[in-house]
């Protein structure tokens, strides 16, 4: 049993040596090695000390020759890190720190609660029906008189990505955004992990899609029906199917209605041998159209929701990248923090 302010790091896979801090008492599985820090540390700095020593981590973990990242606990148990002694420095180096951290959850708990007022919006309208005036509409094979059930490729355009080649690592040298099913976490996308080149581009199925598109994976299995939306022009990999609108129907319509059918897509990809869907299937899927007009009142009031998001998630951003930049020099003692 760990008590709060235990500090995890993963030990085994591809997320190996990334660290977190209990808030509750708490037990782990034989993939996180933990500590239960002593009176005479404080728990946010060891979970910083964590955090700037990541890569070297990952170096030690990768060293096993088992074929898997793996950091035992007894090998775990006898790593040595150069540490400020003084507790009270270790305070004052915490809490500048934290004060990034602290934002950005702040941050994320609003983002949280306005994703949650729209999706509420959008069941009220959509999905109980209870819409503007809906007491003087009548219902008719189980929608209200009016709604229509059509493809999705009746009222949205389709495309996919594509990959370029591995074998030329210079492709993955550039400047052009480059989104993988792993970024499509259900928000605005502001980055990506890889970005590549024009020639890139021009060799391989990779093609440009506008900014402000709707992308849902199709492959990868519990990833299938993942959304995101790319807050600027990018590129994507051929297990993103993209969707834009052809006019009538907003997206962030379709955004929510696809947030419905995820369990829908994942079942007809899992019984699938490779679990995978395709771009055709998603052309096919049968959607709820309700008038345009209802629509483009729901997308006027959740509109501000989600640029307020998207706004919170540049902020967010900017947080971290400042964070990480104080993070090595206040851990190495090359920035001193006055009392």
């Amino acid at each position: 049993m760990l008590p709060p302010n235990s500090v995890c790091i993963t030990c085994i896979g591809s997320t190996i040596g990334k660290p977190c801090v209990t808030k509750v008492r708490s037990i782990t599985n034989q993939q996180i090695n933990s500590i239960i820090p002593n009176d005479k540390n404080d728990y946010r700095y060891i979970y910083y000390l964590l955090r700037v020593n990541l890569p070297y981590l990952q170096l030690i973990g990768g060293g096993s020759g088992s074929g898997t990242p793996i950091i035992s606990k007894n090998k775990f148990a006898k790593f040595k890190f150069l540490v400020e002694d003084e507790l009270t420095s270790q305070h004052r180096i915490a809490s500048v720190l934290y004060v990034y951290d602290n934002l950005i959850e702040n941050n994320n708990k609003r983002i949280r609660l306005l994703e949650q007022m729209a999706e509420n919006l959008y069941k009220e309208w959509f999905v109980r029906f209870r819409f503007p005036g809906h007491e003087k509409v009548e219902m008719e094979n189980g929608l209200p008189k009016g709604w229509n059930i059509a493809p999705l490729s009746s009222e949205y355009n389709t495309t996919s990505g594509g990959t370029p080649s591995r074998t030329n690592m210079s492709y993955y040298s550039g400047s052009i955004p480059w989104i993988k099913t792993g970024e499509l976490q259900g928000t605005f996308i502001l980055d990506t992990e890889e970005h590549i080149t024009d020639e890139a581009v021009r060799k391989s199925s990779a093609k440009f899609i506008p900014a402000y598109s709707l992308l849902i994976a199709m492959y990868a299995g519990a990833n299938v029906g993942n959304i995101g939306i790319n807050s600027i022009p990018a590129t994507c990999n051929q297990a993103c199917c993209v969707i834009t609108t052809k006019g009538r129907y907003p997206l962030y319509y379709l955004m929510f209605f696809l947030q419905t059918q995820k369990g829908f897509l994942q079942s007809i990809s899992f019984g699938a041998a490779q679990q995978n869907i395709s771009q055709d299937i998603i052309k096919k899927l049968k959607v709820i159209l309700p008038p345009v007009s209802l629509c483009d009142t729901f997308n006027e009031i959740v509109s501000p929701y989600l640029h307020q998001c998207e706004m919170l998630m540049k902020q967010n951003l900017i947080l971290k990248k400042q964070r990480d930049l104080l993070l090595p020099r206040l851990m190495s003692g090359k920035l001193e923090v006055n009392a």
